[in-house]
């Protein structure tokens, strides 16, 4: 258990009267309330973070001072393992053994090298702040996962450096998209970014917008309330525009709105209703489907809050594939019944 908080006046207990410093469960935030004295911040710097002791924490453990101090490390153990690594130093000495720290003693935490995979592949960045960015995810490439070839792999190299106290080591996503699929996603680059903007997709607070080619003529618009993977789930869509097929009858552009968040649940959905995505081979709805063309799919618009409450709302048009397949698509209509060079105005349009 952890140790309970020091009442003004009270002795706080020596070292060695404390669990050794691999125990697990001390409430850090709560010892750090409780002191007599108020804690220096950690402060940045290009060579780690550094902070001084103050008198309330002499004669304690330098690990357990050190978890303290630096609440990017969260535990005693943790700054333990990066002591032993020769990432903590103690008045610019490297702590070899576990000892006790003095008053005006400088903790400094040197940084972790980063072993994670990187990924020169450029990406297109729609907005970036110092908390956040949102970038354009290329359709075959994964989100996150081993290796280099992935999202979290190349953001490092498209966005600015974070220089804020509680930077993230690297960009992280603080959503995905099905490796298929293309568009926009959301990038945190400090830990307080990532916790709101997760809390932000929990409570639907984050509006996404797709557009996706279905086969078959889907008209009008609607919503679709179906469980995904046993979950309650909802999307709400709207025809845009109707295209004839030689091999598939019609096509459909359709915009797309999903108010949950499961996996493949837009793909669902539509197929739920006999109208697949153009290319989805797994949700096939029994009908006809071409496959080799890539899945047609795009996460083309995104409201969110930034930091300051702002509200940002972003949108890129869909990629050129849709438009060319569209007209593809609807001159081979043509040519089969003998109406080569003409095509329909709503096919030429882009909504």
């Amino acid at each position: 258990m952890g140790a309970a908080p020091p009442t003004a006046g009270a002795r706080r207990p020596a070292a060695s009267d404390r669990a050794p410093d691999d125990a697990e469960g001390l409430d850090l935030a709560e010892e750090a309330a409780g002191l007599d004295e108020r804690l220096d911040v950690a402060e940045p710097s290009a060579e780690g973070e550094w902070a001084v002791v103050p008198a309330g924490l002499a004669e304690e453990r330098v690990d357990y001072v050190a978890a303290l101090l630096f609440p990017s490390l969260g535990s005693p153990t943790a700054a333990r393992k990066r002591r032993r690594a020769g990432l903590l130093l103690q008045n610019d000495v490297w702590v070899e053994q576990a000892g006790v720290v003095v008053a005006g003693d400088r903790l400094r935490l040197l940084p972790q090298p980063d072993r994670a995979p990187k990924s020169t592949l450029p990406l297109t960045v729609v907005y970036e702040d110092d908390e956040l960015a949102v970038v354009i995810k290329p359709a075959g490439l994964r989100t996150s996962g081993p290796g280099p070839r992935t999202l979290v792999a190349a953001l490092s190299h498209n966005l600015r450096p974070c220089a804020i106290f509680d930077a993230l080591p690297r960009p992280h996503p603080v959503h995905r998209l099905d490796d298929r699929t293309a568009g926009l996603v959301i990038c945190a680059k400090t830990r307080t970014a990532a916790r709101r903007l997760g809390a932000d997709f929990e409570e639907r607070r984050v509006a996404k917008r797709y557009e996706a080619v279905v086969i078959g003529r889907l008209e009008g618009a609607g919503r679709v309330e179906a469980p995904v993977g046993g979950r309650p789930s909802a999307s709400r869509w709207a025809a845009v525009q109707h295209v004839p097929s030689r091999k598939l009858g019609w096509l459909t552009l359709v915009s797309l709105w999903p108010e949950t968040g499961r996996t493949h649940q837009l793909r669902v959905h539509m197929a739920g209703l006999g109208h697949p995505l153009l290319g989805d081979g797994l949700y096939t709805a029994g009908v006809p489907n071409i496959l080799d063309k890539g899945l047609f799919l795009f996460a083309l618009g995104l409201e969110f809050s930034t930091q300051s409450g702002e509200r940002r709302a972003l949108s890129v048009p869909r990629p050129a594939k849709v438009d060319t397949r569209l007209r593809w698509e609807a001159r081979e209509w043509l040519a089969s019944r003998g109406l080569n060079g003409w095509i329909p105005p709503t096919v030429e349009d882009r909504p």
